[in-house]
């Protein structure tokens, strides 16, 4: 059966944040393994750019919900910076939890957010 209207059964949200979310929170379960490495300044430029980009799709979602993700994802883009080193002196333990809930949050953002469908 074919709809009345056109464009009845496109859907009213998209979740645009479910990619960078994940391979957000990817990078950040890498950076475990290539923590004491060169490439870690890689995995570094990652997250920052992807969290990033989530930030700007939670920005475009205007829901409480979104918005509630933005100063965590903020705080991943700062201290996840390539270039303004704030986590020279970061190691051990809390560092290690820090990245595993920086990861989980990326995740449950990337999931969570919805923006609005763009009209044509």
């Amino acid at each position: 059966m074919k709809p009345s209207r056109p464009g009845a059964n496109q859907p009213e949200f998209m979740r645009p944040a479910v990619l960078p979310g994940l391979l957000c929170a990817a990078a950040i379960l890498v950076g475990l393994f290539v923590g004491a490495s060169d490439w870690f300044i890689t995995v570094r430029f990652a997250v920052s750019i992807l969290a990033a980009i989530m930030v700007v799709f939670a920005i475009q979602g205007r829901t409480f919900k979104t918005y509630v993700f933005v100063p965590f994802l903020l705080a991943i883009v700062v201290l996840w910076n390539p270039l303004v080193s704030l986590t020279t002196g970061f190691a051990g333990q809390w560092w290690l939890l820090t990245q595993v809930a920086a990861s989980a949050l990326t995740f449950a953002a990337g999931i969570v957010m919805k923006t609005p469908v763009p009209t044509r």
